[in-house]
C-alpha cells in the first residue's frame, strides 16, 4: 500500500473517531480530483513533486475554502506532529501555481532566508538555503499564521524535497521532514493529533 493511501485511511478512521463522520461524508460527496491538464501545469513549474503530494491532490483538489460546484469546503487534512491546533487545508493545484512566488514577493519570508534579521527576532533552520533569488519552494498547505512547503533547494545540510514549516509571531522557519513521504508517516505515527473537535467545527 502507498503511504499515501494509507495516511487517507487514517485520516478517515481519525475523523470518525473524534465524531466527524458528518463532515468527512459531506467531503467524500462534493470534491473531486485535480484535472490533469492542472496537474501538468503544477509538473511542468515543479518537476520533482512528490507522487504522494498528487496522490493527495487526486483525492482532493484542495480543501482551503474550495468551492466544489455550489458547495465551499475548509478542512484540516494535514497538520505537523508538535502541536494539536495546527490542523492545515490542503491547496489546490491553482493555489499552489498562484503562491509559485511567495517566498520572493513577501519581505519576510526572503529577508528571513537571506539572513538578514537578526536570529532572535527570526529563527531559520540551517537545513534552508540563505540566497532567496534561488528558492524553489512549494506552498502546499496552509492555515492563518502558517504555511507548508516543499523545498526543492535545500542547503548543503539539508534535503532536496524537504518540508518546511513556516510559523508566525515568534517567526520561524523549521523543516519538519526530510521528504514529503516521511511527513505523511510523522502524521500516521502521531495519530493525526491535528484531528480533534476542534477540526469538526470549522
Amino acid at each position: 500500500m502507498k503511504i499515501s493511501e494509507k495516511y487517507l485511511i487514517g485520516l478517515k478512521q481519525a475523523y470518525i473517531e473524534v465524531g466527524g463522520s458528518e463532515i468527512w461524508e459531506r467531503l467524500e460527496k462534493v470534491k473531486h480530483g485535480a484535472s490533469a491538464e492542472d496537474i501538468q501545469k503544477l509538473k511542468e513549474q515543479y518537476p520533482e513533486i512528490p507522487a504522494s503530494l498528487l496522490d493527495l491532490l487526486d483525492f482532493a483538489d484542495g480543501t482551503h475554502w474550495r468551492a466544489y460546484g455550489d458547495e465551499k469546503v475548509n478542512m484540516r487534512v494535514l497538520g505537523t506532529a508538535d502541536s494539536q491546533e495546527f490542523g492545515y487545508h490542503l491547496l489546490s493545484v491553482r493555489q499552489m501555481l498562484e503562491n509559485q512566488n511567495l517566498v520572493k514577493k513577501h519581505e519576510i519570508y526572503w529577508k528571513s532566508i537571506d539572513r538578514r534579521y537578526d536570529e532572535s527576532d527570526v529563527k531559520v533552520d540551517d537545513r534552508i538555503i540563505s540566497d532567496s533569488s534561488s528558492v524553489s519552494w512549494l506552498h502546499f498547505a496552509d492555515i492563518d499564521y502558517s504555511q507548508l512547503f516543499v523545498d526543492f533547494t535545500p542547503s548543503a545540510k539539508g534535503k532536496a524535497g524537504q518540508i518546511v514549516k513556516y510559523i508566525h509571531d515568534p517567526d520561524e522557519f523549521t523543516v519538519v521532514a526530510d521528504s514529503f513521504d516521511d511527513y505523511l508517516q510523522i502524521l500516521i505515527d502521531y495519530e493525526y493529533i491535528f484531528v480533534n473537535e476542534d477540526a469538526i467545527k470549522e
